[in-house]
């Protein structure tokens, strides 16, 4: 009998919304606010579960399963039907199995269009505050509020756990004319979702695009910051080009860390460069020699500029490393868009004194009975000149199109 009381105080629990725990926790901020929300995005996309806090949102998370599974247990006990009774019990129980605590939740950011009043939000009124968690469906809400005191800015976020009827400020700053959240307040603010311990790196000299593993896990990187949990560290910076580096650190909480981060390029050897005709080689603006050549060493990313007179230069950026380069230079003359000009002028005007030609030669054969002297006369000069016409419209074609290839993108 004792043991059945204990099942039907955890069954009216279960009814009441102690349900398992959450997969998600929505986060609601208001006013919206892009800094923040961009701060949240990159650095708390998942936290570790809080189970006070969580146990606080659960209040909200009632289903109609276990309302339903609450109603027919009661049921049950009223009939004093032990088979009924069995069975509502094998159900509480398999329900039962679900209440573990996980490690991890993800955060989902909630976006409305509906309009409340900051202020009973900030000063901490449990009605109004409940009312707005129910209406944009979130567990928590975050309060980015800037105002101003005697001409200077005073930055404020406030965090509201529903259920807790308190409101926490967890970062302020006064500043003469910023209303931008510096992004060292993502700190106090992970810590009010999260029941971690957290610390903002900065990781100095970071080259762009690198990448970022904690522990062996990935971590984003925000304007040179990333977020880390406090304690001891294993961090390994990684980019294209770039020798990996792995440093041990351990971090206090609470606090924003800086460590030198510049990475080392990757040194390649034996690269060798041929071109037609010679040419002078630079390598990332600085000059190896002329061709052909061979480059003892060099670092990923290069470009490579081969540069003659009278042609125009070739620039290769090479992102892996490749036995050799060969390059055919083209002649500056081809790259100049008024002989491109020219030579399209000169092959039109060819087109036109060939039709022309045809033309006045057709007029003449027809005319010509073939006795007349002067008209024949005029046929063969007809066709000696329609002759080195076609000939000259060909090489003026040929001109403008290998000028085209070479200009064209």
């Amino acid at each position: 009998m004792k043991t059945r009381c204990v099942i039907l105080m955890m069954t009216i629990l279960l009814a009441l919304g102690f349900s398992a725990y959450a997969e998600s926790l929505n986060v609601f901020v208001y006013p919206q606010n892009a800094e923040i929300e961009s701060y949240i995005k990159a650095f708390i996309p998942s936290v570790t579960a809080d189970s006070t806090k969580l146990n606080l949102v659960h209040g909200r998370m009632q289903s109609e399963a276990d309302r339903k599974l609450g109603e027919e247990l009661a049921a049950a006990y009223q009939t004093e039907d032990e088979a009924k009774i069995s069975a509502a019990i094998a159900a509480f129980e398999n329900r039962a199995i679900q209440f573990e605590e996980i490690n991890e939740i993800d955060i989902v950011l909630q976006h409305t269009e509906l309009e409340f009043e900051i202020e009973p939000m900030i000063k901490g009124d449990p009605a109004y505050l409940d009312m707005v968690c129910r209406k944009t469906d979130s567990d928590v809400i975050v309060m980015p509020v800037v105002s101003e005191i005697q001409n200077f800015k005073h930055l404020g976020i406030y965090v509201y756990v529903h259920g807790s009827e308190t409101v926490r400020l967890v970062f302020e700053e006064v500043s003469r004319d910023s209303r931008s959240f510096p992004l060292r307040s993502i700190l106090p603010l992970a810590q009010a979702i999260s029941s971690e311990s957290m610390s903002l790196l900065f990781l100095d000299g970071i080259v762009d695009g690198a990448e970022i593993l904690v522990d062996g896990e990935p971590y984003n990187i925000l304007d040179h910051y990333v977020l880390v949990p406090e304690g001891e560290h294993l961090i390994s910076l990684s980019a294209t080009g770039y020798i990996t580096r792995n440093i041990k650190l351990d971090l206090a909480g609470g606090v924003v860390s800086s460590i030198a981060s510049r990475l080392s390029p990757i040194l390649l050897s034996d690269l060798t460069i041929t071109s037609d005709p010679e040419a002078e080689v630079f390598i990332g603006g600085v000059s190896m020699g002329r061709t052909p050549l061979k480059v003892e060493s060099y670092s990923l990313p290069a470009s490579v500029r081969l540069s003659s007179e009278g042609y125009s230069d070739s620039v290769i950026g090479l992102t892996n490393k490749v036995p050799g380069i060969s390059v055919s230079l083209k002649p500056q003359w081809m790259a100049d868009k008024a002989i491109l000009k020219e030579n399209k002028d000169g092959f039109y005007a060819a087109f036109a004194r060939s039709l022309l030609i045809f033309g006045a030669k057709i007029v003449t054969r027809t005319l010509n009975n073939g006795n007349n002297r002067f008209l024949t006369g005029l046929d063969v000069a007809a066709s000696g000149a329609l002759t080195v016409s076609l000939v000259d419209m060909v090489g003026c074609l040929i001109d403008y199109y290998r000028q085209t290839e070479y200009i064209a993108p």
